[in-house]
């Protein structure tokens, strides 16, 4: 995702630079369904800014704008449209309104292990999964649901709830956009698709959490502390996830996640509405099929041969096969014959109904590996190995998946999880001073790197009356970040360490008016850090924040001058905009104790905006 592309552009890897002429949206993963991070077009806004109503939800609002798209379009032109939609449900964080989520009260009390029965009859039933198709033991790591305490039996059932009202919430959605598409004419000649990008989540862990940004820093919650908030769960007071075994629940009948290549990974609903011109029978297909498969779809009704050179690039071939032949021959069998998959150094390869699969540990060779072996056209679930049985045809197989990475740039591999995002690219490269002014709005990728650094923080404003209150600099949000602001007079620095709060504040009325100076030095030891409050060069107060985020503070921007989307601290509430004038703050980066260097020494080179 372009996290990088904020403010100044260029904005090439936004929607608009790869050829969509309007866009509304979110970057970047996570975003928070009542309060977003949101683009138009190529310009970052702030809801609060733009009539924020009290019932918002993300979902309702990606379909209110994409109808307005829609509608505007048909009013210009009689050319066909592509519309793409895509929602933040059901990603974590799971967020819904309460009618939605309280409509399942109950109804998961009977746990992951009787659902997963349950689930499996119905798509037995329903011709979703062929007969006979047997349930693979519970994935390692989720618990029997009858050897779980009863308190905890009542947070997890809880979880799914909120899980549940939110897939109903985006389903709801999605009928109000067709209904909408409907109205205003032509639908009956329009092709729709709605797919899911992966099989459902185990990032949970065994207890779920209330706050995902912690766990994308590495960290675990007790459920102990998961019950404290039972009420706060789906709410804005929250960013959760449920636990794994609610997401192998998800993926029933198949094995393990997303994130791993294994049938819960990478297999996933897909749903077309064929145009009345193309073929008026209805039902299911069994041929096997991609994800890449659907653009050559498309391509393939529309009659459209795709470009061989854009704008004198030449362009990559496109990858996939249409499934177009099985409309209207729906025994046909699959024209696909090969499809590889990889995902975090995990691999398997599908090849004329045989599938071999290996789960790879991160930080392991490759060559270590120990892979399995599928026959999918008559084992769906993936229960039984035949990598014993059938030596030779897994050997054939594991060498086509090398041949396939090879061919299609998967090489060199590459196991890491979320310690990618400390290598993802940032546009500050090694600059260690800044100057900010206020209304300035970066993204995580496009802001001074706070993690694991040591910094300074100045701020010179002018306060013409000791009520000119507001956040100096904020980053991050309501499940993790830090701000320096002022307050009743004094200047405070709030640590949001994932929902524990470690808050530094001078004495009342100590700032004054006129032209003044606030200064923050928060110098880090190891796994903590030391925090000092200056006014005018005048030390006025000192702490401590004991522990200290490891490496992400999340999607919401650095902001000068206010704090939008959620407050990192809770003793202001959003934007908390600094009422002053000549807002001006410098942040300079150190190299401290824990990096070689034992004593603060700032940089020499000139601020980014000098």
């Amino acid at each position: 995702s372009p996290q990088y592309d904020r403010t100044s552009g260029p904005f090439d890897k936004l929607p608009l630079g790869r050829g969509f002429d309007r866009y509304y949206g979110f970057s970047g993963p996570l975003t928070d369904q009542w309060h977003p991070n949101l683009i138009l077009d190529n310009q970052h806004i702030v809801l609060e800014e733009t009539g924020r109503k009290a019932d918002y939800h993300l979902s309702d609002d990606l379909v209110e704008k994409a109808v307005t798209f829609v509608r505007d379009h048909r009013a210009s032109t009689h050319r066909p449209y592509f519309l793409y939609v895509a929602f933040g449900a059901c990603h974590s964080p799971h967020q819904a309104p309460r009618r939605y989520v309280d409509t399942y009260r109950g109804a998961f009390d009977h746990g992951w292990d009787e659902e997963r029965r349950r689930v499996l009859r119905r798509q037995i039933d329903e011709e979703v999964v062929p007969p006979g198709t047997a349930l693979p033991p519970r994935n390692v790591g989720v618990p029997p649901w009858a050897e779980l305490p009863r308190e905890r039996r009542a947070l997890y059932a809880r979880m799914q709830e909120v899980f549940a009202g939110f897939l109903t919430h985006c389903d709801h959605a999605i009928g109000r956009l067709l209904d909408s598409l409907a109205a205003l004419g032509g639908i009956e000649n329009t092709l729709v698709m709605v797919l899911s990008d992966n099989g459902a989540s185990g990032e949970g862990g065994e207890s779920g959490t209330d706050n995902i940004l912690r766990q994308q820093n590495g960290l675990t919650v007790r459920p102990e502390e998961l019950l404290q908030i039972l009420d706060d769960l789906g709410t804005e007071r929250t960013a959760s996830n449920y636990p794994s075994g609610w997401g192998m629940v998800g993926n029933t009948p198949l094995k393990l996640w997303k994130r791993y290549t294994h049938g819960g990974g990478i297999r996933a609903p897909f749903i077309m509405r064929l145009p009345a011109s193309v073929a008026a029978d209805v039902g299911k297909r069994r041929q096997f099929h991609y994800v890449t498969d659907v653009v050559p779809t498309i391509l393939d009704l529309l009659h459209i041969s795709p470009p061989e050179i854009i704008n004198g690039r030449v362009q990559v071939p496109i990858h996939g096969s249409s499934l177009a032949y099985s409309f209207a021959e729906p025994e046909a069998p699959t024209r696909k014959h090969q499809q590889y998959f990889e995902m975090l150094g995990h691999r398997s390869i599908w090849q004329d109904g045989w599938k071999a699969v290996c789960q790879h540990i991160p930080g392991t060779a490759p060559d270590d590996d120990v892979w399995e072996l599928y026959h999918l056209d008559r084992d769906f679930s993936e229960f039984h190995d035949l990598s014993s049985s059938q030596p030779d045809l897994l050997a054939s197989l594991v060498h086509a998946w090398w041949e396939e990475a090879e061919r299609f740039d998967v090489l060199p591999l590459d196991d890491r999880g979320w310690e990618r995002i400390a290598d993802e690219p940032t546009r500050v490269g090694s600059v260690e001073r800044y100057v900010y002014t206020a209304g300035t709005s970066l993204s995580t990728r496009c802001c001074p790197q706070f993690i694991g650094r040591s910094y300074r923080i100045v701020a010179r404003m002018i306060r013409t009356s000791r009520d000119d209150d507001g956040v100096l600099l904020a980053i991050g949000g309501r499940f993790g970040g830090f701000s320096f602001y002022v307050r009743k007079d004094a200047i405070v620095h709030d640590y949001n360490y994932f929902g524990r709060h470690y808050v530094l504040t001078s004495d009342p009325r100590r700032l004054g008016t006129g032209e003044v100076t606030a200064a923050l030095d928060f110098r880090r030891q190891g796994r903590s850090a030391r925090v000092a409050l200056s006014i005018s060069d005048q030390l006025v107060a000192e702490g401590a924040v004991p522990e200290l985020i490891p490496i992400y503070m999340g999607a919401e921007p650095m902001e000068i001058g206010r704090d939008t989307q959620t407050p990192v601290s809770d003793a202001y509430e959003c934007p908390f905009a600094f009422k002053g004038e000549g807002l001006e703050v410098t942040v300079e980066l150190f190299q401290d104790e824990a990096n070689g260097a034992s004593e603060l020494s700032p940089s020499v080179e000139p601020s980014l905006f000098d």
